[in-house]
Order: C-alpha cells, then structure tokens, then sequence
C-alpha cells in the first residue's frame, strides 16, 4: 500500500500541470510569416496598390468630369468623351489583352526581362497605329462626335494618343510583373493631376478640343518618367533578384497562354471600350457628354476585380 501511495503522489504533479499551447495570433491580411515566405505578403501589397490606383481613379477621374462640365460646353465634353473612348478602345487591342500576359511571363522571364518589355511595347504601338489609320479613314461613319479629327495634324495627334494610351496601359502590366505596382497609383496620381490642371488651363485657350489635349497632354508627361523608372531601374533590380531561378518562357508557352487569355481579353474590351464608342457615334456629343460621364464612373467598380486577379496572376 505504501509503495502505491508513493507512486500516486509522484505522479500527480505531472497530472495537475496540462500541457499549455502557444496562443493564435490574429494575423491582418499581407502581414506575411517571418519565416522568409513573402509571397502572401507581396500577393497582398500588389493587391492593395492597385485597388488604391482604382480608387485615386474614381476620384480624381470625377474631379475631372465635373470640371470640364464647368468649364466646357456639353458639345466640347460630347466631342472630347468620344475621342477618348475611341483611343481606349484601339489601344486596348494590344494594352488590355496583352497585360495579363505581361503580368504571368515578367516574374519568370530573368535576362530576358527587358527584351520581352521592349518587344511588347514596339509591337503593341505598330499594332495600334495602324488600329487608328483605319480608323481615321473611316471617320466619316462614326458620326459627328468624331468630326472635329479631320485634318493631318488632328489625325497625328489622334494617332500618337492611341500609341502612347497603349504604353501608359501596358505600363501597369510590367510594373506588377516587377513586384513594383506601389508605382501605379503615383504613376496614375501625377497622370490625374496634371491633366485636370491642363484642362482648366486650356478652357479658354481651346475650348473645342481642350478635354481631349489635356488627356493627351498629361499622357505624355506620365509615359516618359514611368518608361526611364522601368528600364533603368526596376528591371536590373528584377534580373537581379530572380536570374538564378527564373526559367524565360518559351514562344509555345507565350502563345498558349494568348490563345486563351487574348480572346477572353476580346470580349471584356468590346463590353467596357466598344460600347461608349457605338454610343458615341449614334447620338449627339451633348447627349454623349452625359452618357459617357454616367458610364465611366459606373465602370470603375468592375476593375477592382481585375486588378486582384492581376495581383493573383503574378504571386500565384
């Protein structure tokens, strides 16, 4: 009896004394282990910076319309509205469908990083400017929104907006595919400020054709700097980082990849650009004014979709 009395009360300490297990810490989304594994962390800071470009968009993209409904006459607005949905929707032919692509092949491209940029870039813009010679050959049954880009000067201008829309567009591709989309929304800041800056400006001096210059204006000033930040910078500190275990796609890869993603890319071009520029050529540019303002800020919910799946395009 002694013995068994002993070994009870040598055993009870350890009986008393559960087990305790560390505690879950509540973790926020993007706050990533620290066991050197960042790309949560990195799914998630590309995320947010480029649902935060959507928004800075809305905001500022609503600054803007009402200031040219300010200062301009509904016709000017009409007239501006149109020329812009038709420079998106021709530069959106390369820019909107070859992102995705940009996005899935730059994280894995290494030494090729800034051969697959470049290549991208010079194809798009051939493709586009002769997007927009059609075009322009063909203004007469587009109506009379579109009138107002008759003449060579006009047309050039015209043009060189679809080409450098396309590079600020595919811009956003390359710069996710880099891990760098916290440049976005600054790119799309400074675009955004300067040109509802231009637009006041030019109210009296053009104000026929000041909505649609300012747009041109403020691209212009956002491509090059965007353009110099790319290639000097972001993409030797990309090769950098991933040449030891990047594996550079392959034409096969690229163009069964396109095959899909081009198509599907086709049919969102044709619902969120094709439509405002039927509109556009079937009413009146002050009924244009009012519609195409009323759909641009109704179409700025549907990119935050997009760009999380950019994000997911890239870390995942």
């Amino acid at each position: 009896m002694s013995d068994t009395t002993t070994t009870a009360q040598a055993s009870s300490p350890t009986a008393e004394a559960p087990e305790q297990r560390p505690g879950r810490r509540l973790r926020l989304p993007g706050r990533g282990r620290k066991d050197g594994g960042g790309g949560g962390n990195q799914l998630f800071r590309n995320a947010y910076a480029l649902m935060l470009n959507t928004g800075i968009s809305a905001v500022l993209g609503l600054g803007y319309w009402l200031v040219a409904a300010r200062y301009y006459s509904d016709t000017a607005v009409g007239q501006g509205s149109a020329a812009i949905a038709a420079m998106k929707l021709l530069a959106g032919l390369t820019a909107v469908t070859l992102t995705g692509a940009l996005a899935r092949f730059i994280p894995v491209a290494g030494r090729a990083t800034g051969r697959l940029i470049f290549r991208t870039y010079a194809g798009s813009s051939v493709v586009v400017a002769l997007a927009a010679v059609v075009f322009l050959l063909t203004l007469n049954a587009w109506g009379p929104s579109y009138r107002f880009l008759h003449g060579p000067l006009n047309g050039l201008g015209f043009i060189l907006a679809v080409v450098a829309w396309s590079l600020l567009t595919l811009q956003d591709g390359v710069l996710t595919g880099l891990r760098s989309a916290l440049w976005v929304p600054v790119g799309n800041t400074v675009f955004s400020a300067v040109k509802l800056a231009l637009l006041v400006g030019l109210a009296a001096a053009i104000p026929t054709t000041g909505v649609f210059v300012s747009w041109v204006a403020a691209i212009a000033l956002s491509v090059v700097p965007l353009g110099l930040l790319v290639f000097r910078r972001l993409v030797p500190r990309h090769i950098k980082a991933t040449e030891e275990r990047a594996k550079p796609p392959t034409l096969k890869e690229v163009g069964r990849f396109l095959a899909g993603d081009y198509t599907g890319s086709l049919f969102s071009l044709a619902v969120v650009y094709l439509v405002p520029v039927i509109v556009a050529s079937q009413v009146s540019s002050s009924d244009n004014a009012y519609f195409y303002i009323t759909t641009t800020i109704g179409g700025t919910v549907n990119l935050l979709a997009i760009n999380m799946g950019a994000s997911l395009t890239v870390e995942g």
